[in-house]
């Protein structure tokens, strides 16, 4: 796996133009997810205030400068015939303030008895020109916001994205040739996908259910590489008996559906957590913490050096600190070339790690990345399937551990769980290093932020989830790891 970007799509080198593009990204899911959906009355009218709103906020953002600018040459034009005297302040904001002030007074003084047989009473030319300017100004202002465009893809790019039922099943009959008989009757994609999107298939074969999800990588998402990389290592799972997801098809020809995808069965059950849900210690919270120690300690047990894998993703002559060595460079490469302003806070963190790797204790193992309760399906009480591979890499199996420990000690005793762990070939914890891996999953999780900002700004159609994840997990785990750094060592 790799967390470098393409190299069609370099570092950018200016500032990135983070509120406008904030801004336009929230206008376009309003008027075009939200208002849709919309009701009620009071919805849909509170839904068309907010969305004026927007408007002028993009407005005076792009275009607020020049406008401004514009309306003070012109109210400096109509002040240089009259005999007013005005200080010179340092700010612009406050020099219009000033100049407005004084056209204003002049405008007032004029209009009063200058022509008493007029009906309008305002014959002033200064005043009649203020007047104008200003209305000028307003207009402008008001018709930018009503012609702002969306963001929006090209028609031929929409096209190509586009993943309706027919085009799907017309691709599975034509790509595996025993799903001739194969119905695509709906395919919707869920809320989220920070790295990847995620759409469920529903479709029968020969009469049968035939469920199945479609993960597609998307453009300058929070992590690089794509799913088609996962589908090796997953397959060589399954084949081991491993509760992992089940590949049908691997598709890297991005000419199908924009970007590569893969296509694996749908398994039954839900996510043992979910944000909306949370850990619920009375709906077998326990037994999901017990099904991920055994899948955990299974799969740490496996020697990569059996498994045909790739020399992109198993290096035999690597050693455990090696693969961790490399992940701290990865993310570094990435935060260096990805993040939109420096951080000590980071910078400190990157020194940390390096100078604490701890020792190789026997050969690297297959490390999942995000192994936690989120991520783990239950059915019925037991495992179903193991999701998301896509941070799988070689290296320590504690950085699991140390990682998911944060829901086990909710629902399970953590010796408890170790136990468990050991019974199905896991290798040994060392609490010890608890605080590395720590910093580590934390740090990455920074990383990922930034490079959904990066995404958000230089995509050609940014995501409402890589927006979230810029400024909300940049500030969340930002603090998590300036927390540990700060930490008095065990």
């Amino acid at each position: 796996m790799t967390l470098q970007h393409e190299a069609t799509h370099p570092a950018p080198t200016g500032e990135q133009p983070s509120t406008e593009r904030t801004l336009r990204v929230l206008l376009r899911e309003l008027d075009q997810v939200l208002v849709p959906e919309l009701s009620s009355a009071r919805a849909r009218t509170t839904a068309s205030l907010l969305s004026q709103v927007l408007r002028q906020l993009i407005i005076r953002e792009t275009r607020g400068p020049a406008l401004l600018q514009e309306w003070m040459d012109k109210e400096q034009a109509l002040l240089s015939g009259s005999t007013a005297r005005l200080p010179s302040p340092a700010s612009p904001a406050e020099r219009h303030r000033v100049i407005t002030a004084a056209i204003a007074e002049i405008a007032g003084q004029r209009a009063v008895g200058t022509d008493a047989s007029s009906q309008l009473g305002i014959n002033d030319p200064l005043t009649r020109a203020a007047i104008q300017a200003e209305r000028q100004h307003l207009m402008e202002c008001l018709r930018l916001e009503r012609e702002l465009p969306h963001l929006q893809r090209t028609q031929e790019r929409a096209r190509t994205l586009e993943i309706t039922a027919e085009r799907l099943q017309a691709y599975l009959r034509a790509k595996l040739p025993t799903c001739n008989g194969l119905r695509v009757t709906q395919v919707h994609k869920l809320l989220g996908g920070f790295s990847k999107e995620t759409h469920v298939i529903d479709a029968e074969l020969d009469g049968r259910s035939w469920p199945a999800v479609l993960r597609r990588d998307v453009s300058l998402g929070a992590v690089a590489g794509s799913v088609v990389d996962e589908a090796p290592l997953l397959e060589a799972l399954h084949a081991r008996g491993l509760p992992v997801p089940e590949i049908i098809v691997a598709e890297s020809d991005r000419t199908v559906f924009g970007h590569a995808f893969t296509i694996t069965r749908k398994a039954p059950g839900e996510v043992a957590f979910s944000n909306m849900r949370g850990l619920q210690m009375d709906s077998g919270q326990e037994h999901a913490a017990r099904a991920l120690a055994e899948v955990l300690g299974r799969l740490h047990s496996i020697e990569p050096v059996s498994l045909d894998l790739p020399r992109s993703f198993f290096d035999p002559d690597a050693t455990m600190a090696d693969c961790v060595r490399l992940q701290i460079d990865l993310y570094e490469r990435a935060w260096l070339s990805r993040a939109s302003a420096p951080s000590p806070t980071m910078t400190a963190a990157f020194a940390w790690l390096r100078a604490h790797v701890p020792p190789s204790a026997g050969m690297p193992r297959i490390v999942h990345g995000d192994a936690g309760l989120h991520n783990l399906m239950m059915h019925n009480g037991r495992i179903s399937i193991l999701l998301d591979w896509e941070l799988s890499h070689m290296g320590d199996p504690i950085e699991d551990l140390a990682y998911c420990r944060t829901w086990i000690d909710q629902a399970l005793p953590w010796k408890e769980f170790l136990q468990i762990y050991y019974r199905h070939g896991g290798h040994e914890y060392r609490p010890e290093y608890e605080r590395f891996y720590g910093v580590l999953s934390n740090l990455r999780i920074v990383v990922f932020a930034a490079q959904s900002g990066y995404g958000t700004h230089w995509n050609d159609h940014p995501e409402l989830p890589t927006l979230f994840a810029t400024s909300h997990y940049h500030a969340v785990f930002l603090d998590k790891v300036a927390e540990q750094l700060l930490a008095q060592a065990p």
